[in-house]
């Protein structure tokens, strides 16, 4: 389930990602949202652990809400 965890996780940032370029953010060495610049515009493999944390709760809390709702996560067995 790691595994999962982290693509998961990678597609959360990707999405992000994907976002804030749309609104015409980029790159930036520090947070301005005034120039609509930010560090963590980059693959999620070169984000720190800190900030891949904040990922992975999001799904860990998204799953947790699925089983809550009654919703059963498995493997197809095929």
């Amino acid at each position: 389930m790691r595994r999962e965890r982290e693509t998961l996780s990678r597609q959360a940032h990707d999405i992000w990602a994907a976002k804030r370029l749309a609104d015409g953010w980029r790159y930036g060495e520090a947070r301005d949202d005034v120039e609509k610049t930010h560090p963590n515009l980059v693959a999620y493999e070169d984000l720190d652990d800190g900030d891949k944390s904040y990922d992975r709760e999001l799904i860990d809390g998204t799953i947790r809400l699925l089983i809550k709702l009654g919703f059963r996560i498995g493997r197809d067995p095929t």
